[in-house]
């Protein structure tokens, strides 16, 4: 039996990074591969520390979110930005400018370099890490996304385990033989922070939230 954490959207909140980080020890989960589904900088003060933190823990395995390209490209976007969030989101607006101010290049350029998805294999399970849907167009799954759209992506996408984060709402579902799992947010939950752990036990797979 081999388990492995999940977390996602953390946006920023070093202090929920590092409780996490703590439940996941005290599970003995921080020796094998833990994966971070992207949105790990933005409204939280801490941006410059969560990617530290991260970057440091070798067996993390990272996915860019938006916010992750958005702190990235800010710099580079500004006008842009403007136009599209100064008057409908102006809390993203200057969330994304707060977080840009506080890292370096070095930290910059990593977020900008993140993968969008990847795909892994896990105990012999194919396993999709991404922000979003596989299928793109930045469309987010929730606790409210119907089994029916469940089913049309797991019959496109032919993966045993799909892992994705961006709407901060905790699930794990199953649906044309492919195991949904959204682990929720570490630092911006709409709840509790949470996290998920997945377990691999002779090819029998599980997955639980943790708040």
């Amino acid at each position: 039996m081999a388990s492995y954490g999940i977390v996602s959207d953390i946006h920023g909140n070093i202090t929920a990074l590092e409780a996490v980080w703590r439940k996941l020890d005290t599970r003995d989960l921080l020796s094998r591969m833990i994966l971070n589904a992207g949105d790990s900088v933005a409204y939280g003060s801490n941006s410059a520390a969560c990617i530290d933190f991260l970057r440091s823990c070798s067996q993390v395995v990272s996915v860019g979110g938006n916010y992750d390209y958005n702190v990235a490209d800010y710099l580079h976007s500004i006008e842009k930005f403007e136009r599209k969030w100064q008057r409908s989101r102006p809390d993203k607006l200057n969330s994304i400018r707060d977080a840009s101010g506080q890292i370096s290049e070095d930290q910059r350029e990593w977020l900008r370099n993140l993968p969008s998805s990847l795909d892994l294999d896990i105990e012999g399970q194919t396993v999709y890490l991404g922000h979003y849907s596989p299928l793109g167009a930045k469309r987010g799954i929730g606790s409210w996304t119907t089994d029916s759209e469940l089913s049309v992506i797991a019959d496109e996408c032919s993966f045993d385990i799909i892992i994705v984060g961006h709407t901060h709402t905790p699930f794990v579902r199953r649906s044309g033989g492919t195991l949904f799992v959204n682990p929720g947010s570490v630092g911006r939950s709409w709840g509790l922070p949470s996290f998920a752990i997945l377990t691999v036990d002779e090819g029998k797979v599980s997955c639980e939230v943790v708040t």
